[in-house]
């Protein structure tokens, strides 16, 4: 009995962490806003210079700076460059494990061939294909934005 109690006690706080975010940004409204730290590398396969997969994880925090998660995250090296081309599109996946549940997103990002890494102050969308717990049947978008200090600010944008 404790244990669902704790449960649905854990999904509420998770429930209302969504439902309370206010937006951040006058250019949209925005359901959730979280920041993680500078992603650390877990595994990366490397051929002639060109990363092909880089698997990373990262502490996601609140506005308030308080730990509420973690995101593990992978990216694939999608087309090959074009010769004179400093562009390479790389599939993503990012899993946010909250309190209460997951968020998961998906998509393709274009990378600096040379840098391999998003400049900062630059936002990147992908779509959020799901979610467990508390965040059962969520769906809608995931801005990205990489800040100068290594850190991202991740928006979350949620539709019925």
């Amino acid at each position: 009995m404790r244990r669902i109690a704790a449960l649905a006690i854990s999904a509420a706080l998770a429930a209302s962490m969504v439902v309370a975010a206010q937006p951040a940004s006058a250019s949209g409204d925005w359901d959730l806003i979280l920041k993680n730290d500078v992603p650390v590398i877990v595994d990366q396969h490397i051929v002639d210079g060109v990363v092909l997969t880089r698997v990373f994880k990262a502490v996601v925090r609140d506005s308030s700076g308080k730990k509420v998660g973690r995101l593990v995250g992978q990216q694939e090296l999608f087309d090959v460059k074009v010769e004179g081309d400093d562009i390479e599109t790389r599939l993503r996946t990012i899993i946010f494990d909250l309190k209460g549940g997951q968020i998961i997103a998906e998509g393709v990002s274009n990378y600096p061939s040379k840098s391999g890494k998003f400049r900062p102050g630059k936002a990147f969308t992908i779509a959020i294909t799901g979610g467990t717990g508390a965040y059962v049947g969520v769906r809608g978008e995931l801005v990205s934005i990489l800040k100068s200090d290594g850190t991202y600010r991740q928006k979350f944008r949620f539709v019925d």
